[in-house]
């Protein structure tokens, strides 16, 4: 498996500022010659984003890691037609309100497919979870599609499914502990200090 870390800076506005490592390669892998480096710089996030659900949950993240000055983690998929992908997404506050996103490939498994690339139709019954790559074919449920027996969609609307909004809820709550916890210690250490 060859190692892929992808990372972009934006602003509390979501614009890019910055992208790095990767991107470029894994742009046109996944048939995003638009979003090479060179063609998204000060262009805003969201705009590359498929789907409303998504680029709202997106928003979410990063004003709650912006509002909470803590890092949140957020396992989850990214396959193409031949390969499944766990990613791992790390979301930084920095400084003047910006926000450092990086993606890292933890696993790829190539797999057995029925189905040909799809692509993103906002009108498509059929459905395809951003976060977990889960498939939700008009009134089925949620299926995995390397587990599936029916073929891939060719159109697929994107959106976030029950699952993932509640592994993000989730997310939120652990950083939520952890930002507290920080903040316990910091206030402890500063009584030591000021006791001794």
């Amino acid at each position: 498996m060859k190692f892929l870390q992808t990372f972009c800076v934006v602003d509390e506005l979501s614009r890019l500022l910055w992208v790095g490592g990767d991107w470029g390669d894994f742009a046109r892998d996944n048939g995003g010659d638009m979003i090479v480096a060179d063609k998204v710089l000060c262009t805003s996030l969201l705009q590359h984003i498929a789907d409303e659900r998504t680029a709202a949950a997106i928003v979410t993240i990063l004003d709650r890691v912006l509002d909470a000055q803590t890092n949140f983690h957020l396992h989850y998929r990214c396959d193409s037609p031949a390969h499944k992908r766990e990613l791992l997404m790390t979301v930084t506050p920095l400084r003047e309100r910006r926000v450092l996103i990086t993606h890292d490939l933890l696993d790829a498994q190539a797999m057995p497919f029925r189905g040909e690339w799809w692509h993103h139709d906002a009108r498509s019954p059929d459905m395809k979870c951003s976060f977990c790559c889960s498939v939700r074919q008009r009134s089925g449920g949620w299926v995995d599609p390397f587990q599936s027996d029916t073929p891939h969609p060719a159109s697929v609307c994107y959106t976030v499914c029950p699952t993932c909004d509640g592994r993000i809820v989730t997310a939120f709550d652990d950083m939520t502990t952890r930002a507290a916890t920080e903040l316990a210690r910091q206030t402890t250490g500063q009584r030591q200090h000021f006791d001794s």
